[in-house]
């Protein structure tokens, strides 16, 4: 497909053509569209010749020619549509794509949208993708189609007809199908475009790719960060650097401070593995130590975070009730509790109280108007309303390359619940990355610091 800078370097290459009988050339190209330089020019041409929409004939200057339009056929780009949560329709006026009319069927009306999301990754569906649409009102069970439901709502979805109702299924194991008893078919896929470099991204998510990479001087005062970048370094260290109330989302799992207790315990006879509550040096304090080196990340957490912005903190009863206490005395707004039930929790092997089976997850905010993504959370659970309990096992598959590494599955869902495309999350205590891995995965901006160099 052509971004929509090329395509107004071919449709300029096309009038000149015939009104002049020859090509421009790369400095008329560069003045015409207000390029920044002759290179950019012929950098736009080169890519319509190996795109097969221009051919030089010869290696003479102004020796270019257009394929012929009827081999090729233009798509209308009307928005985009989600691979996710449903979400209004986003419409990207005087938009197209040009395709060759092989890639397509020669009957019916087409027209193109940008994915945005990631319910339809086994389906090859990714987010940014681009998917060809025919229109038509019907489907076969198992086709991926566009449907509207809720009056308004779009969704990408496999479409099946069950017991009175129609299942929109995600082809994503860790997302839930949606139930309806009626939804409004717009059209099927027939052709993916696969976006692998963000180049036909529209403008919001073109600012964001720029963010990837440019260096943050806006955000930051003493010093110069880049984001989606883990920095080995103390995160008191690292966040008095940061400018006030510019990080949308922090996720922090701090040391719960149970390694003093040291317990351990050997399993000679079973072959499995041994039982050790010491994670390191970095989770052993002194109380009044732990409490003083609580209090400073989350009042640094509290000045950085946005006033619409929200914090998770990860606790046990090791110091959750500590870190409630002083978030409230900081002046953070307490909004849930969320108790991660572990499926597949250490049994209680001391045999000297019940089985601790829970982590403890305190979500607050600074000031209103927080993001809070209710009706993705309510799509992506049955169409029910998300409660305050998760129950699903721990880290599974891969390999466990930190003591209190979080599963992916809660991270994605604490950033779809609480964060938007573009934000900023901000984890202090990065360990694996898995927060990093999440960020870029949903398209969010990452910060993160790490005291373990490996």
């Amino acid at each position: 497909m052509l971004t929509k800078r090329k395509k107004q370097v071919l449709n300029y290459v096309e009038k000149y053509i015939t009104k002049h009988d020859y090509a421009p050339s790369l400095e008329e190209i560069k003045k015409h569209l207000h390029l920044s330089s002759v290179s950019t020019a012929h950098y736009h041409i080169q890519a319509l010749q190996d795109k097969g929409y221009l051919r030089k004939e010869c290696n003479q200057p102004r020796a270019l020619s257009t394929i012929k339009s009827e081999h090729t056929t233009e798509i209308p780009l009307v928005g985009t549509i989600s691979a996710g949560k449903p979400i209004e329709a986003i419409e990207i006026p005087n938009e197209t794509i040009v395709l060759p009319r092989s890639e397509i069927g020669t009957s019916g009306k087409y027209y193109a949208l940008r994915v945005a999301g990631n319910s339809m990754i086994n389906e090859g569906i990714f987010d940014g993708d681009i998917v060809v649409i025919k229109k038509q009102e019907t489907a076969d069970n198992g086709q991926s189609v566009v449907a509207i439901i809720d009056e308004n709502e779009a969704t990408l979805k496999k479409i099946y007809r069950e017991h009175g109702r129609i299942r929109l299924q995600p082809a994503n194991p860790d997302l839930f199908p949606i139930y309806r008893k009626e939804v409004e078919i717009r059209g099927v896929v027939v052709k993916i475009i696969r976006n692998f470099d963000g180049s036909h991204h529209d403008n919001k998510e073109a600012v964001y790719l720029k963010r990837d990479t440019d260096t943050l001087n806006k955000f930051f005062t003493k010093k110069s960060f880049e984001l989606n970048k883990i920095y080995n370094m103390e995160c008191l260290e690292f966040m008095k650097d940061i400018e006030n109330e510019t990080i949308d989302l922090i996720f922090a799992d701090p040391p719960y401070n149970l390694s003093k207790s040291n317990f351990k315990m050997k399993f000679v006879k079973s072959g499995g593995s041994d039982l050790n509550t010491d994670k390191g040096a970095w989770d052993k304090f002194a109380q009044e130590d732990y409490e003083i080196f609580t209090k400073k990340w989350l009042a640094e957490s509290f000045r950085i975070l946005k006033k619409t912005g929200s914090i998770w903190v990860a606790g046990t009863y090791h110091n959750i009730y500590l870190t409630g206490y002083l978030m409230k005395k900081l002046g953070f707004e307490i909004l849930n509790e969320v108790l991660w039930h572990k499926t597949d929790a250490t049994p209680n092997l001391s045999c000297t109280r019940f089985v601790a089976d829970h982590e403890n997850f305190i979500w607050a905010r600074k000031d209103k108007g927080n993001t809070f993504n209710y009706k993705q959370m309510k799509s992506i659970n049955n169409d029910r309303q998300m409660r305050s309990i998760w129950s699903k096992g721990k880290t599974t598959g891969g390999k466990r390359i930190h003591p209190t590494q979080k599963p992916e599955w809660l991270l994605e869902r604490i950033l779809l619940a609480t964060s938007k495309p573009e934000d900023i999350v901000f984890d202090p205590f990065m360990g694996s990355g898995t927060t990093a891995v999440i960020a870029k995965k949903l398209r969010r901006s990452f910060l993160g610091t790490e005291l373990d160099p490996n």
